[in-house]
């Protein structure tokens, strides 16, 4: 499979790693340990929209067992959460002219053109 092969792969898996480990209470609240279906939708994610020498994401444990992936490089901010029970979203903003586009996971339309277009922005 590809994707273990990309660029971005094993930084990934070693911060989702982390996150599933996480201890109950690791936000000092009532936070959980990432849930592999938000895992598992994470991945799914990255592997439909990133190349194989994309940058990879900083990954953003959510204290519902959410994930958030998080990129800030070369003009462009992403950030696609999976919050738990729900499709997730996405957030893309172009530095350059201020343009901003958010959308559902669940939706189709303008959302996964302008990610597409973002991601190839992203790569190293």
């Amino acid at each position: 499979m590809w994707v273990m092969s990309s660029v971005w792969f094993e930084s990934v898996r070693e911060q989702l790693e982390a996150a599933i480990s996480l201890p109950h209470g690791w936000d000092t609240y009532q936070g959980v340990p990432s849930s592999l279906t938000s895992v598992e939708r994470a991945f799914s994610f990255l592997g439909a929209y990133l190349q194989n020498k994309s940058l990879p994401p900083t990954v953003v444990p959510l204290s519902d067992g959410g994930i958030q992936l998080v990129w800030h490089q070369n003009g462009v901010d992403v950030e696609a959460t999976f919050p738990v029970g729900d499709d997730g979203e996405v957030y893309v903003r172009d530095i350059a002219d201020g343009t901003e586009t958010e959308f559902s996971l669940a939706s189709r339309g303008v959302g996964p053109a302008a990610l597409r277009e973002a991601f190839q922005r992203l790569t190293a």
